[in-house]
């Protein structure tokens, strides 16, 4: 690495600070065990709301010719999917809606936290992924797509889950309750 590449875009401070956030997420998710329903979900409402704030301070980045190296494997992420819807039981299902290209909702339908934790966690795996590997082109590339993947997907996911989570955490429901 010479001098020049520390002036990389992949070594901004903001994009630094997004990947530090992004990997505490990702190993939060991978966790074992969590005690509470209410203590997992406030911890993942302070790194979803985090996240939101560190990727509209990402640059914008030249995607180029190079596509972003896929590391999580499908088996890993129904595993991990089923292991915290089974772990947020009823209160994993949720009715809200789902947008289409254009800038109103107009579609209800059913939704789970299980899943929008598990595909915030998709993207985030594959950039933290490509990070460590330490390849500019990669991160680069990583980047792009991460920041790309967040205006038209995940970004998304987080409001809608973050609404939900809000409810569930400050409503009147006691959702530790009956938990196995």
């Amino acid at each position: 690495m010479g001098e020049d590449s520390l002036d990389h875009i992949v070594y901004q401070k903001s994009v630094v600070e997004f990947v530090a956030v992004a990997n505490e997420y990702c190993l939060f998710v991978e966790q074992k065990e969590h005690e509470k329903r209410s203590e997992y979900l406030t911890n993942i409402q302070k790194f979803w709301s985090l996240l939101y704030l560190k990727a509209t301070l990402l640059p914008e980045v030249d995607g180029g010719d190079v596509y972003a190296e896929k590391f999580l494997e499908e088996h890993d992420y129904w595993f991990l999917q089923n292991k915290i819807s089974n772990f947020l039981g009823p209160h994993d299902r949720y009715t809200g809606y789902s947008d289409t290209d254009h800038y109103l909702l107009d579609e209800e339908a059913q939704n789970t936290l299980s899943e929008n934790i598990m595909d915030v966690y998709q993207d985030l795996k594959d950039f933290v992924m490509s990070y460590q590997l330490g390849v500019e082109e990669a991160m680069e590339a990583a980047l792009f797509e991460c920041r790309e993947h967040f205006q038209i997907h995940w970004g998304k996911q987080l409001l809608n889950g973050l609404r939900v989570m809000h409810i569930l955490l400050y409503g009147e429901q006691d959702i530790d309750q009956e938990q196995d």
